[in-house]
């Protein structure tokens, strides 16, 4: 439970420094029961998350969900992990629709991905060459599941001149509460 507290103290405050505003409030769901997971492909490799969560947060009176995809094996919380965010309120969010990624920073009703291969790294899709989507296949009261795909850059390559990594085959079951 500490690494997770680490991790998920790292998560928020990556996403702060990113994001260079203050959190006004933060509703989480960290449940690890059930099926949660996180799939995708970078650069044609093949990796996979055993939990997914879906925390809700409210940046500057923009809604963001943020849904996240780690491994926990044995208690201890892996030291990779993707993330998609998408700048609306989980509640507005509509089965089949389509979260492109973001043009301009916290554009509503689009898409941000996240991948941190370590505990040191951090990848982005960046609004000066958006690429990739998000589309929502299932919400309920305990879950929100979709696809995705996108391209990511250096986290401060803000110019977006040296594409990374591609992402493709994504898919997500997270948990809500």
């Amino acid at each position: 439970m500490k690494n997770f507290t680490k991790l998920f103290i790292a998560g928020l405050s990556t996403i702060t420094a990113f994001t260079a505003c203050n959190k006004t409030t933060v509703t989480t769901s960290t449940s690890t029961t059930g099926s949660s997971s996180m799939k995708l492909a970078y650069n044609n490799t093949n990796m996979a998350f055993n939990t997914c969560i879906a925390i809700q947060s409210s940046v500057n009176g923009s809604e963001q969900l943020i849904i996240s995809g780690y491994n926990v094996t044995k208690s201890q919380i892996s030291d990779n992990s993707f993330e998609v965010d998408l700048y609306a309120d989980i509640d507005s969010i509509k089965v089949g629709q389509v979260f492109p990624a973001s043009t301009i920073f916290e554009q509503p009703h689009s898409m941000t991905l996240f991948f941190f291969p370590d505990t040191t790294n951090a990848y982005v899709t960046q609004v000066a060459q958006p690429i990739g989507s998000v589309t929502i296949t299932a919400v309920t009261s305990n879950e929100i599941r979709g696809t995705f795909s996108g391209g990511l850059f250096n986290s401060d390559d803000f110019d977006a001149s040296a594409l990374i990594y591609t992402i493709t085959n994504g898919s997500f079951t997270a948990k809500r509460e």
